[in-house]
């Protein structure tokens, strides 16, 4: 007789804040992994000279640790926010700055706010419930200048935590006009520099 077929586990309900806040506590990602990519922010951000940045979903501050060693980043003008107390410690620590907090939806900024906002591998982490929002939020506190840094164009889900969203047709729902767009790594990320209409 034939034991009876088992059903697999569901998979873990995705809850940004917990799963992030978790993943902090243990986090440890080297500059060497995201300096090819950052190449691509550091040209634009030496071109144009933004004297504001908001970098949203700091973490650790992996991006601001890799532009202060480049001379672009002043940590007077150089503000983060992260919604996971432990990233924040974590930046704390190996940056000397803390992030503000934030609640994961509302940036706590008035509108036009930072000369460039920008946003690195964070956008493919938000659920298509709450993407729309987090855009809107980045583009309210812009100056002039949004960066978004994610996932290339994939036919798969990465994993539990990663989604794939139509960015240029929420850029385009947000009045947002994309100046330019580059890929790395063969296509493995996207970087996308949008201009405030």
């Amino acid at each position: 007789m034939k034991p009876p077929a088992r059903t697999p586990p569901a998979p873990p309900i995705y809850v940004p804040k917990q799963y992030w806040e978790e993943r902090g506590n243990g986090y440890s990602v080297g500059i060497q992994n995201v300096k090819q990519d950052i190449e691509h922010l550091a040209l634009f951000i030496s071109t144009v000279g933004p004297q504001t940045i908001l970098d949203v979903g700091s973490g650790w501050g992996r991006v601001y640790a890799t532009l202060h060693r480049h001379n672009l980043a002043d940590p007077s003008m150089y503000y983060m926010v992260d919604f996971a107390d432990s990233m924040r410690r974590n930046c704390h620590a190996r940056t000397g700055i803390l992030p503000d907090p934030w609640d994961g939806k509302f940036l706590p900024y008035a509108d036009q706010y930072f000369d460039m906002v920008l946003s690195f591998q964070v956008m493919l982490h938000v659920p298509p419930t709450d993407i729309r929002l987090f855009l809107a939020e980045h583009i309210r506190v812009a100056r002039r200048w949004v960066y978004i840094d994610t996932a290339g164009i994939v036919r798969k889900r990465l994993a539990d935590h990663c989604f794939h969203h139509d960015y240029v047709g929420l850029f385009a729902a947000h009045g947002a006009r994309l100046l330019d767009v580059n890929q790395c790594g063969g296509g493995k990320t996207m970087q996308w520099i949008l201009e405030k209409k």
